[in-house]
């Protein structure tokens, strides 16, 4: 079974229920380490979020959240909801090094098919000023 059809079984068996994290960012296409996306001899796990108010997930190979996500770091597909690019981006801060970042932040812009601009990431961090660690999140070059 793919990635894809395990998180909407998940998504729709979950109500309220986001794909999110390195699931959103496997979904997105984002350049990951290849230790970290599929370890050895294991289906990764799905990265879900929740709204606060609304209880985790909690199931086999499956990462529950619970995080405050706005209007705009939701996109819907025709299959299911994912945290958009640029929240993804944010999220994996938390597990990249300085380096794979800088690296999944450049994938945010390239020529073809670019998924988010840098002055659209300078205004979705400054929302986040504040926030614990978002300084390791800055525009990759600045």
């Amino acid at each position: 079974m793919t990635l894809k059809v395990r998180a909407r079984a998940l998504v729709l068996a979950t109500t309220g229920a986001v794909v999110s994290h390195l699931t959103a960012a496997v979904l997105w296409g984002f350049p990951l380490p290849r230790g970290l996306v599929s370890p050895a001899h294991r289906k990764p796990a799905i990265h879900l979020t929740c709204q606060p108010g609304t209880r985790a997930v909690r199931r086999k190979d499956v990462v529950g959240h619970q995080s405050v996500l706005a209007p705009d770091e939701i996109t819907s597909g025709r299959q299911f909801a994912c945290t958009s690019p640029l929240r993804t981006w944010f999220e994996l801060a938390g597990v990249l090094s300085l380096d794979e970042l800088v690296i999944a932040g450049d994938f945010l812009f390239r020529r073809r098919g670019a998924l988010s601009t840098p002055a659209a990431l300078d205004a979705y961090l400054a929302t986040k000023a504040g926030r614990p660690d978002t300084g390791r999140r800055r525009r990759p070059g600045h």
